[in-house]
C-alpha cells in the first residue's frame, strides 16, 4: 500500500506542529527531520498519482541494483562451481 500525497501532508504538518509546541532542542530537530521526510513522500506521491512517476526513487534504485548484483555474484559463483 502507498501513501497518498494528502496524507503525506497532513503528516508533515503534524510534525512541524510538533516542532513549534516543544521547548526540547532535540524534539525540534527530530520532528522537523520527521516533516521533511514526509514532504519528500508527498512530492514522490503527488508524481505517482499524477501518472509521471515510472522511475524508481533513488532509494528504491539503489536497493535494485545492490540486488541484481548480488544475483549476478550468486550466478558466477555457481558457475564457477559447475565448472569445478
Amino acid at each position: 500500500m502507498t501513501n497518498s500525497s494528502t496524507m503525506c501532508r497532513r503528516e508533515a504538518a503534524y510534525h512541524r506542529q510538533v516542532a513549534a509546541a516543544s521547548h526540547l532542542e532535540q524534539v525540534r530537530r527530530a520532528a522537523l527531520r520527521a516533516a521533511n521526510v514526509w514532504e519528500a513522500q508527498a512530492a514522490e506521491a503527488e508524481a505517482r498519482e499524477a501518472g509521471t512517476s515510472e522511475a524508481l526513487s533513488p532509494e528504491d534504485a539503489a536497493i535494485a541494483l545492490e540486488f541484481r548484483l548480488e544475483e549476478e555474484e550468486d550466478a558466477r559463483s555457481r558457475a564457477r562451481d559447475e565448472e569445478a
